[in-house]
C-alpha cells in the first residue's frame, strides 16, 4: 500500500479550506472501468490539514495493478459538504509504469 498527498488550491494559488467536508471522493484512471474511486467514508482518504486543504489517499498494490500504464494522467477529486460540492482536477500528476520484479511485470507509481 502507498499513500498520495494532495493540496487543494484556488484559482489564485492559495490553499483552499476543506471546511470539514462530509465526503471526499478521489477518482483514479482504471483499465476495467471508468475510474477507481476512493472515499473518505471508507477510510481511504484522510484529511491532513483542513485549513491548508491537505489530504491523503491510500491505494493498495492490488488496485495499482488495474491502473493504466502512462505518464501525465489526471486525478479528479470531489469534495462534498452540506449543500455544496466542489470539483478539482489534478492535471498530469499520475505516472504509472511497469517494472520487472523477480521475472514478472508489476506496475508502480513514479514520483
Amino acid at each position: 500500500m502507498f499513500s498520495l498527498k494532495f493540496r487543494l488550491l484556488n484559482q489564485f494559488g492559495a490553499s483552499e479550506i476543506l471546511a470539514s467536508p462530509n465526503e471526499i471522493e478521489v477518482y483514479f484512471p482504471y483499465e476495467s472501468s471508468d475510474a477507481l474511486m476512493k472515499r473518505m467514508s471508507r477510510g481511504d482518504v484522510r484529511i491532513l490539514n483542513d485549513v491548508k486543504g491537505e489530504f491523503e489517499v491510500d491505494v493498495s498494490d492490488f488496485e495499482l495493478q488495474g491502473m493504466p500504464i502512462g505518464e501525465k494522467q489526471n486525478i479528479s477529486v470531489k469534495v462534498i459538504s452540506t449543500g455544496k460540492t466542489r470539483h478539482a482536477i489534478f492535471q498530469k500528476c499520475l505516472n504509472v509504469r511497469a517494472v520487472d520484479v523477480d521475472g514478472s511485470l508489476r506496475k508502480v507509481v513514479e514520483r
